[in-house]
């Protein structure tokens, strides 16, 4: 997904790859915690840019 684009929702990432929310709401953590996506109030969340290590 291009940096900036809005992530599904929680029930549609569900269903899509027929995971629990629960593990959905883990995977989303754990990529806002390395810095992939940022987490908006609302709910919404985008891909960031992440760059390059040196």
């Amino acid at each position: 997904m291009p940096t900036g684009a809005v992530l599904p929702s929680e029930a549609t990432l569900c269903r899509r790859y027929a995971a629990s929310r629960n593990t959905v709401r883990q995977a989303i953590a754990v990529l806002v915690k390395d810095g992939w996506i940022k987490a908006r109030r609302g709910g919404r969340r985008f891909v960031s840019l992440v760059e390059d290590e040196p």
